[in-house]
């Protein structure tokens, strides 16, 4: 992706430009108000609404792992797709990499404060994190300020998936057992043992609140 022309600018003293030079000025009469009017358009840089509409949120979904985790994902997907013979434009990058990431990340935290996410979604996009409960306290955290929200349910969802993840131990012991059953030929009631090896699976989705 060409840069140039932006580094340019941003070398550049803005304390020193017009206002005029830096955005479209509007004139607003007492009779106007300001309360429906118009936001402010940035024309300083030279680019697209779209790019320029995707600089302002991006700043703050930076500092969330799960946002660089996806922009990774969906760049890669645009470079292969879009960048055979060409560079990306930042046009590209705001529709192809920003919008879907920015999509995907609503979408997961909505789902995440909801409870309606399932536990392989959680894996899936969180695995990260591990058992390293307080930094996956600190990404959502840092999710639910990007949304300009409060963060008093993160307490709860925690507690629930410090219960499956046991629940998942429960269910690795359990399928231990059941290979040393088969292994051995082992005689005896394994049923219980059987019921948590099946009680959490990938393919199965689960709602961790209710």
């Amino acid at each position: 992706m060409d840069t140039e022309a932006i580094e340019e600018k941003l070398q550049e003293k803005i304390d020193e430009q017009s206002l005029s030079q830096l955005c479209d000025c509007m004139v607003y009469t007492p009779a106007q108000g300001c309360q429906d009017r118009p936001p402010v358009s940035v024309i300083w840089f030279g680019l697209e609404d779209s790019v320029m509409a995707m600089l302002e949120p991006l700043g703050k979904w930076t500092n969330s792992h799960l946002f660089q985790k996806l922009w990774k994902k969906f760049g890669h997907r645009a470079v292969s797709e879009l960048a055979q013979d060409k560079q990306l434009s930042f046009e590209d990058v705001a529709n192809n990499v920003w919008v879907p990431t920015e999509q995907e990340c609503k979408r997961l935290y909505g789902e995440l404060k909801s409870g309606s996410i399932t536990f392989k979604e959680l894996d899936d996009n969180f695995c990260g994190f591990g058992r390293d409960y307080e930094s996956m306290r600190q990404e959502w955290e840092t999710l639910a300020i990007t949304q300009g929200e409060k963060y008093q349910w993160i307490r709860e969802t925690l507690e629930k998936v410090q219960q499956y993840h046991t629940l998942d131990q429960y269910r690795e012991g359990a399928e231990v057992m059941l290979q040393m059953k088969k292994a051995f030929n082992l005689s005896g009631d394994f049923d219980n043992l059987e019921v948590v090896a099946k009680s959490v699976s990938d393919s199965v989705v689960y709602s961790y609140r209710g």
